[in-house]
């Protein structure tokens, strides 16, 4: 896909977690098309000055027309989240250029696919989800998102109504810090190890992508390959 230029208007804005907003976008320019997971470079006027943010695009490009969404977490001292949480309103205009990125789903994949998520890494995940579950629905997917507190998880709810909907997409949901969160979780706990990896590596069929914080990435690609896990079958994100 081309990079290019485009001007963005924030059309929503929606609190997805007390740390992570979704905003959708209308976008003036050419035709924006995107395979799914790839991301879009944001152009934030910052109190010190312009910060370009880099941010999954969490819509699915079967529900393009040039409108777009995608999820912020707010993190400290990172100037370009702290404005789009605190300042940024409906209407706001924004530069915008993309879209970015080679991890992204493959239409011509035909492998089961198990998308690996740690915290905001879920976020190439939701518009691979959605893509597939439109365009080849009786493909097995199974996406495993661990978040540190049930309040982390964002997209649960609509990542379990396509579970629900469609019996070929499973989804998994693990905490691994229940004890520092202020609702109860009766949910699976703990990192996502090898006795959770092990029910899809037993016949190298399976598809991996891993989203997330480095230190988890590699946590759980060194489990999938002490698992037999071919490193042909296993992508990662680049943060």
């Amino acid at each position: 896909m081309d990079y290019q230029s485009y001007e963005a208007t924030i059309t929503s804005i929606v609190d997805e977690s007390p740390s992570v907003k979704s905003f959708g976008m209308s976008l003036s320019g050419p035709n924006f098309d995107f395979f799914p997971g790839q991301y879009i470079d944001l152009f934030v006027d910052t109190p010190t000055g312009i910060v370009v943010g880099g941010y999954s695009i969490t819509s699915s490009p079967i529900d393009n027309n040039n409108n777009i969404s995608i999820a912020v977490k707010k993190i400290d001292g990172a100037l370009a989240t702290i404005q789009l949480h605190d300042k940024t309103n409906i209407g706001d205009v924004f530069q915008l250029q993309g879209p970015g990125g080679d991890f992204y789903y493959d239409k011509d994949n035909k492998k089961p696919v198990v998308l690996i998520a740690g915290g905001i890494g879920i976020t190439p995940f939701i518009s691979m989800t959605k893509y597939i579950n439109k365009t080849n629905p009786t493909l097995p997917i199974v996406l495993i998102h661990s978040a540190k507190i049930p309040s982390e998880l964002i997209f649960k709810k609509e990542i379990s109504q396509i579970s629900k909907l469609n019996p070929n997409v499973e989804s998994i949901f693990t905490i691994t810090q229940p004890d520092q969160s202020m609702s109860k979780w009766n949910g699976r706990t703990g990192r996502i190890d090898k006795s959770l990896l092990s029910g899809f590596t037993s016949d190298n069929s399976h598809l991996f992508l891993i989203s997330g914080p480095d230190a988890m990435q590699e946590y759980v690609e060194s489990n999938l390959i002490d698992l037999g896990v071919l490193q042909s079958n296993i992508r990662r994100e680049a943060w």
